[in-house]
């Protein structure tokens, strides 16, 4: 049973996320740090890569629980998949998605994709950024490609 995100899954994300050592607003507006981190960054806050990287394990830790419980069968590369557009959307958005519906009942692989790709805005604009992560997140989850 796959219960955590593997080291490719977390070289997956930084790809996406960059690693920022200095607090900075993202596309939304919300102040982040680290890897992506959200909860409690304030203006003007720094970090060491270390506490980036711990930050990112805590962070992804209830993303790993509930995608465990839920799919206890998945495999490395969708537990990765899955973490990474969590970890970007925050988990009650994945609760709630019809991605996650689609990836429970086994929908067929070029439907998941399109469904990732859906994901692609941020305070309502489309963001180039967000359409390469969701297309890369989509082969990942269907093809295992880490690309």
């Amino acid at each position: 049973m796959i219960t955590k995100i593997s080291d490719k899954g977390i070289t997956f994300i930084k790809s996406f996320e960059g690693v920022r050592l200095k607090a900075y607003r993202d596309v939304k507006g919300v102040w982040t740090i680290g890897i992506g981190h959200t909860k409690g960054v304030k203006v003007g806050q720094t970090c060491t890569v270390a506490e980036a990287y711990q930050w990112m394990r805590e962070d992804l830790a209830p993303i790993e629980r509930y995608i465990a419980k839920m799919m206890p069968s998945i495999r490395q590369w969708q537990m990765d998949a899955l973490c990474s557009f969590a970890y970007n959307v925050g988990l009650d958005n994945l609760q709630k998605s019809t991605l996650l519906r689609l990836c429970l009942h086994g929908a067929p692989s070029d439907q998941i994709e399109r469904e990732f790709q859906k994901w692609n805005h941020a305070g309502g604009k489309v963001v180039d950024g967000l359409t390469r992560r969701r297309k890369a997140e989509g082969k990942l989850y269907t093809k295992g490609l880490y690309a």
